[in-house]
């Protein structure tokens, strides 16, 4: 797999960074992941502005053109011959190593960001949970990512971890609540609820990784007249819900018909759900 690093374009088994790098030593950085659709990315602007922002709120100096990120795509999809199928991109920026400093305290001249570049193929099975439906699992507090949630930084290790857990008990998603018991987000996704035809989704408080898609989502449901409510919620809610879905980028819209292998209502993929799953597809449907 070839992948792009600092300006270059590497074999993955060759690309190497500094054992300085801030990245790698403090997980000083951001990232953000996207899905290719045949190539190209239709929200690749959001995603590279939401990229900047994050970097600037770290003070790590990293901005692109669109054109630029366009253009690294471009090389990536050629390389790797991703023309035909869709792929999991992933943008990574950390401070770098700056070699008159072990412990990056203050901005230095000397010091600039690493930029890594990555693509993988999905396989054809990939969206097939999104038509059947997953199982989640929902883990407390001690899963909850408490360190700049609301930043997409290189500190993912609650998020991995609820993950694993997720998995041994053969749930695909984990949904976390915070230490009052309050629903958060999913380990990787954030989530929504419908009840008695009413979407609801936990508010932006600081507290989550309010994603993109959420928030398409959210303008989806004013355009169309669907009631929409960004409240706190708990595991009670969930329990009462007559659908809960789960949404990223590279997920799309992903249905959970079980919560801790009790049934979601009658267990099987909501009409509300469904319909929001047809118009995301058509909405990012790249157009050349």
């Amino acid at each position: 797999m070839i992948v792009f690093l600092n300006n270059q374009l590497l074999d993955e088994k060759v690309a190497s960074v500094a054992a300085g790098n801030a990245g790698f030593l403090y997980g000083e950085g951001v990232f953000t992941t996207l899905r290719l659709y045949k190539g190209l990315a239709p929200d690749l602007e959001a995603h590279m502005l939401r990229l900047q922002r994050q970097a600037m709120a770290l003070d790590i100096p990293f901005s692109i053109s669109l054109p630029e990120a366009n253009g690294i795509i471009k090389s990536l999809v050629k390389e790797n011959e991703l023309d035909n199928c869709d792929a999991r991109l992933r943008w990574t920026v950390t401070r770098g190593t700056d070699p008159e400093q072990a412990f990056p305290i203050t901005p230095s001249p000397h010091q600039q960001p690493t930029v890594l570049v990555t693509t993988k193929a999905l396989p054809q099975s990939f969206d097939e949970p999104n038509s059947q439906g997953i199982h989640v699992k929902v883990l407390g507090s001690s899963f909850q990512r408490t360190h700049c949630p609301h930043l997409k930084t290189l500190n993912y290790l609650p998020s991995l971890l609820a993950l694993r857990e997720a998995h041994k008990s053969g749930a695909t998603e984990a949904i976390i609540l915070d230490q009052n018991g309050q629903l958060c987000e999913g380990a990787v996704s954030n989530v929504f609820l419908v009840h008695d035809g009413v979407l609801q989704t936990p508010p932006d408080q600081g507290q989550i990784l309010a994603g993109l898609t959420r928030q398409k989502i959210l303008d989806r449901a004013q355009e169309i007249g669907l009631p929409c409510l960004e409240q706190i919620l708990t595991r009670q809610n969930l329990e009462d819900a007559n659908e809960i879905f789960l949404c990223n980028s590279v997920r799309q819209i992903l249905p959970a018909i079980a919560l801790d292998d009790i049934p979601v209502a009658e267990g099987k993929v909501g009409p509300i759900t469904r319909k929001l799953q047809q118009w995301y597809a058509s909405a990012m449907q790249p157009k050349k």
